[in-house]
């Protein structure tokens, strides 16, 4: 499987997890967003499905030979790309932290 990193142009795409062959919701990313940039970098298999929305999605997919020609033809584009995709991880960071703190604060009977 060649991995790509996607922009997300148009549309909504769900993230779902499968588990004991049942597929369970676990958030969706919208127009304006990147998917893939993480197995994209490090090479492993994702650990979660995409799907499209229910009215489609249109994708920008940016193949690694597709990057390494931008990193040496076009490197202002590469270092743009590069920029969104750690801003991309960093909001994923962010809003997985605050949501395990509020979790915790749930599960722990604490009031916030």
């Amino acid at each position: 499987m060649k991995l790509a990193k996607n922009f997300i142009l148009d549309g909504k795409i769900r993230l779902v997890h499968d588990e004991n062959n049942t597929e369970i919701d676990a958030g969706q990313i919208e127009a304006g967003c990147l998917a893939g940039e993480m197995s994209f970098f490090d090479r492993q298999p994702r650990s979660i499905r995409l799907r499209a929305g229910k009215k489609g999605v249109r994708v920008l997919a940016i193949s690694r030979a597709m990057y390494k020609r931008l990193c040496v033809e076009h490197s202002f584009i590469s270092v743009n790309l590069l920029e969104f995709v750690v801003m991309s991880l960093d909001k994923l960071i962010r809003n997985s932290t605050k949501d395990m703190a509020t979790m915790y604060k749930q599960v722990a009977g604490l009031k916030y």
